[in-house]
């Protein structure tokens, strides 16, 4: 089992006190000062890990790796990272999502938030990350009432308890708990290199019950908690980690995020507090502690950062087999696509077990793709060719599709022939 070296101090109640762990929160704005000349010199890594830990409230817990720690992470992600050739996602990797509602009880008041907040988090997630060709599909929503889980904390038995019997998938499966986070915290993640087989329960994204949209923890309540999580989740420090560094990479890795002394709070888009290296500071960077509303992009050099992450530690192996055959349990996984995702999510015995008929079957029933229908029909439904018989496959799609569009069988199963099997019957070629 790998040891945990992500670093969280716990502020004011426990000053010196260091747990390995990663954990974000939303710090009160007003116990941090903005300009660049209230504090002589610059702060180096240790020292803004410190500072950060005097201020309580909901703020990011991520705290600056010490630098010998910093220094070990990015040798060892240099040597193994996979780089992706430019502009290589010409469509979305679509990251499956497992949302774990923890509460107190029923209503909103107890974190039991309802599925429209969900929803709308996953749009906020899509949005935000668009821009690296990653998008997220909700593959399942569960709800547990647990008051001690409720109010858990990063590392403790609670977090243990509560992950370790929700958590679901791989280290390309996004997990993301709600609850009403212990230590004044708005969250906490995980870094990619960090994924251990041995506990892979360990690994997701924890947010404050209130910070997705409509929530109550104004001005972090537009749902960009999560954004922040998910970017440590893909492998972003934060836009202030290491300070003024004046090294080409700064202290985030990434050398088109200019440095900051510190976590920047509201919106002062004009605040430079590394003065004396060029560029204000990403007040705008969702890595950043800005309000929910100021915060609206991820740079070139960190959606690179996360592709390069996704790709060496986070996109699992390819699919054991086709869906359409029966073998192995097949992985819930991105390679293994949505369908095996779905059909996981409501029959669990494909993926632990074993991929029998049954499994197959539902490929059709489940996910509503119509790939393993052949049935005595002279070629997929899904690829064009000759014309297909009504009634060839199982299912009756092509009957249905022939009944509205007599073309496809009478000459010729072109590519409309093939859209209609979502336009006309309602299914899918995934």
């Amino acid at each position: 089992m790998k040891q945990f070296r992500y670093w969280f101090i716990l502020g004011g109640l426990f000053m010196g006190a260091i747990f390995q762990v990663v954990g974000c929160a939303v710090e009160t704005p007003e116990e941090v000062d903005d300009g660049a000349g209230d504090v002589s010199g610059d702060l180096d890594r240790e020292q803004a890990a410190d500072r950060s830990a005097l201020h309580l409230g909901r703020a990011c817990g991520v705290q600056a790796l010490p630098k010998h720690e910093f220094d070990r992470i990015e040798q060892e992600f240099n040597k193994v990272k996979i780089v992706r050739p430019q502009h290589a996602f010409t469509t979305p990797t679509t990251i499956p999502v497992y949302f774990h509602v923890i509460n107190n009880g029923s209503g909103i008041a107890n974190g039991n938030i309802p599925d429209s907040q969900i929803t709308a988090q996953m749009d906020v997630l899509n949005a935000a990350f668009a821009s690296a060709g990653l998008g997220f599909q909700l593959i399942q929503i569960d709800r547990t009432t647990n008051a001690t889980w409720y109010t858990m904390a990063p590392l403790s038995e609670e977090e243990t308890a509560a992950k370790s019997a929700l958590h679901k998938g791989g280290p390309d499966t996004l997990n993301i708990y709600t609850a009403n986070l212990g230590d004044d915290l708005g969250g906490w993640a995980t870094y990619p290199s960090y994924y251990d087989s041995d506990t892979p329960w360990f690994d997701g994204v924890v947010i404050l019950y209130s910070s997705v949209p409509g929530g109550t923890a104004s001005p972090y309540h537009l749902g960009d908690t999560a954004t922040h999580e998910v970017g440590h989740w893909l492998g972003l420090y934060h836009t202030f980690e290491g300070a003024c560094d004046p090294s080409p990479t700064g202290g985030d890795g990434v050398a088109d995020t200019p440095a900051e002394r510190g976590p920047a709070f509201g919106c002062l888009t004009t605040r430079d507090s590394c003065p004396t290296i060029a560029g204000l500071d990403p007040v705008t960077n969702f890595m950043d502690y800005s309000d929910n509303a100021c915060a609206n992009n991820f740079t070139g050099g960190q959606v690179s950062r996360m592709q390069a992450m996704w790709d060496t530690y986070r996109l699992p192996p390819p699919c054991a087999h086709d869906k359409c055959s029966t073998g192995t349990p097949l992985a819930a996984s991105s390679t293994c696509g949505s369908v095996v995702q779905q059909i996981c999510s409501v029959d669990p015995y494909c993926c632990d077990t074993e991929w029998d008929d049954i499994c197959v079957n539902e490929v059709f029933s489940v996910g509503n793709s119509v790939v393993c229908s052949t049935g005595t029909c002279s070629h997929g439904l899904c690829v064009t060719g000759s014309v297909l018989t009504p009634g060839c496959d199982p299912n009756g799609v092509v009957n249905s599709i022939c009944s509205d569009d007599p073309y496809c069988c009478n000459t010729w199963w072109d590519g409309l022939c093939v859209s209609e099997i979502g336009s006309i019957a309602g299914k899918n070629c995934n």
